[in-house]
């Protein structure tokens, strides 16, 4: 399990690195959407690396107390809720990225992919997610259909400022690179990776809670907001987050 201790030793070794990590994502067109649904990717979170993450945990942490508790609380409940229903990252505001300078590769990549790599993808999510409503039916859990069947087609309204293409070679390039900054944070990457499966969500509400009490609290909150129609268990868990989650 990763504690809070290990995010504060991790954070002095990461620090000099988030230049270097900005630095690989200036490799990256600027680009621009033509979309009629801004925000509409950005449903759920995207995948990150390591030091990605603890980029995050930095712009959390610069937070002041009462916005910090806030946005904690989004996150934890973002975690509890999304097999239920379509919330969106903590950090999208009014369709937009309100930590736009620290979006993830992952972001920043969205809709550079060639189409073909692009559908494959969504494909791909779009059968993870068939496979996870199988699991929570095993549950006696029925999600509601339009939160396992929600993947939009890839996306193909977005464009280079410039009008040069990027080739997924390069990308790919990029992303190895960002991926090989890891390298110094071994032992937490191995822990983020295997254990948290790189959800920040789940990290942070496993600092909160404890990783057991997080994932079996899950499986609870589900089953009310599904069954019941209810979220007063869900509601009880958020007002006990305290900024000290982090601090």
């Amino acid at each position: 399990m990763i504690t809070k201790e290990d995010l504060v030793a991790a954070l002095e070794i990461a620090t000099p690195l988030f230049e270097k990590l900005q630095s690989l994502y200036q490799r990256l067109p600027d680009t621009r959407c033509d979309c009629e649904q801004p925000g509409v990717c950005c449903r759920f979170l995207p995948e990150m690396t390591t030091l990605e993450a603890l980029q995050w945990v930095k712009v959390l942490l610069d937070l002041p107390d009462d916005e910090l508790t806030e946005k904690l609380r989004t996150f934890v409940e973002f975690y509890f809720s999304n097999p239920a229903r379509l919330t969106g990252c903590p950090f999208l505001n009014d369709g937009g990225c309100s930590i736009y300078d620290y979006r993830t590769f992952g972001c920043r990549a969205y809709g550079l992919w060639s189409q073909e790599l692009g559908n494959v993808r969504t494909t791909e999510s779009r059968n993870q997610k068939k496979t996870l409503g199988a699991m929570w039916k095993r549950f006696g859990v029925d999600l509601p259909a339009n939160v396992v069947e929600f993947e939009i087609d890839y996306c193909d309204k977005v464009d280079t400022v410039s009008g040069e293409d990027v080739t997924d070679a390069e990308l790919m390039d990029v992303l190895q690179q960002i991926y090989d900054l890891d390298q110094p944070l071994q032992e937490l990457q191995a822990k983020f990776e295997n254990e948290y499966h790189s959800d920040f969500s789940f990290l942070i509400t496993a600092l909160a809670l404890g990783m057991k009490k997080a994932i079996l609290e899950k499986f609870a909150v589900i089953k009310e907001i599904i069954q019941k129609g209810s979220e007063d268990r869900l509601k009880k868990t958020l007002e006990k987050i305290p900024p000290q989650v982090l601090r």
